[in-house]
């Protein structure tokens, strides 16, 4: 139990770093191909994501 927790908690922690960078410099028209670093911590959330759906 404790580990989900500590898991969850680090998912949400991963998901404010990206909504903090990704509005940081706001364009009129953002392409996430445009940004690697962005899309390569949206894979690590989807892999946190599985990990704590299996948890459960």
């Amino acid at each position: 139990m404790e580990v989900m927790r500590f898991l969850l908690c680090v998912a949400v922690i991963f998901m404010i770093a990206f909504i903090s960078v990704t509005n940081a410099n706001p364009e009129p028209n953002p392409s996430p191909e445009a940004d690697p670093e962005a899309l390569n911590i949206l894979g690590l959330l989807g892999k946190i994501g599985k990990i704590l759906s299996h948890l459960k």
